[in-house]
């Protein structure tokens, strides 16, 4: 009888804490349609006596949320395409040409990762003033984020190119390829396989 209920109780005890981390989420939004004097009523209100759906289009319009969604896309997209673009390639380099200094720097690297953002300020303002990027803060947001988020990028497809066997690429070597093909051919298309299959293959 106890096996019978288990999985109900583990049920019922995962819905539980699932409302519990989902009601600020519920609250936040129920909150937004909600009218001034409703918002600060006591007791509060579980559910909008009138909501107000309409206050949605209202700060689309006023708070210019286009342009802000945009910069969004924009810096989300420019960063994404510098760190896969820079960091592949820098992490294939660092895979195939190793060295224990190599080890050390990416250690030293990562540790500066703690750092808290706010001690990058003034050394970045500084650096950007100096290149005039201060004029284009759309692209300077995009590199600073970039460099902030190249070293992690970096160690974890490094970690993947180093399961992909070199003698595969040595053979597309001595059958005509290039360093760039067979990065491209062969690298490239089984390092993910070769990563998630590197545990399970015999040592």
């Amino acid at each position: 009888m106890t096996r019978t209920y288990t999985p109900w109780l583990l049920l019922v005890v995962a819905l539980a804490l699932a409302a519990i981390y989902l009601f600020p989420l519920y609250w936040m939004y129920v909150t937004s349609i909600k009218s001034g004097s409703e918002i600060f009523a006591n007791p509060p209100t579980f559910w909008p006596v009138s909501p107000n759906l309409g206050v949605f289009a209202d700060v689309w319009t006023r708070r210019t949320m286009p342009t802000y969604l945009w910069n969004s896309v924009l810096i989300a997209g420019g960063v994404t395409l510098i760190t896969v673009v820079l960091g592949t390639g820098c992490a294939y380099v660092l895979a195939r040409y190793r060295n224990p200094w190599i080890d050390v720097g990416l250690f030293a690297i990562l540790m500066l990762q703690v750092l808290p953002a706010s001690v990058m300020i003034t050394p970045l303002f500084v650096g950007f003033n100096q290149l005039g990027l201060l004029n284009f803060p759309r692209t300077a947001v995009v590199l600073a984020a970039a460099a902030k988020a190249m070293p992690f990028f970096v160690v974890l497809v490094r970690a993947t190119f180093m399961s992909v066997p070199r003698e595969l690429e040595e053979a597309a070597l001595v059958d005509g390829n290039s360093r760039v093909g067979a990065f491209f051919n062969i690298v490239l298309p089984l390092a993910p396989t070769a990563f998630w299959s590197a545990p399970s293959s015999p040592s």
